[in-house]
């Protein structure tokens, strides 16, 4: 390989780490509470969420999609 095609081959990783930084980025969550076991519903993310309902069922988040 001459220095040419070598300049053009980290251009081309630096492109695509720079894609697949923006796509995990832009697939980031955001969690906005919880359902708790007995069926009530929590808008705390914290630890303790639904401590008094026999604790967290399932979380809720918010996507950047949304």
């Amino acid at each position: 390989m001459n220095e040419k095609e070598n300049k053009s081959n980290s251009g081309c990783f630096i492109l695509i780490v720079i894609v697949l930084l923006s796509l995990y980025t832009c697939g980031s969550r955001k969690r906005i509470g919880a359902t708790c076991r007995d069926g009530t519903s929590s808008y705390s993310t914290g630890s303790g969420t639904c401590s008094h309902h026999n604790g967290v069922r399932n979380w809720k988040y918010e996507y950047w999609w949304e």
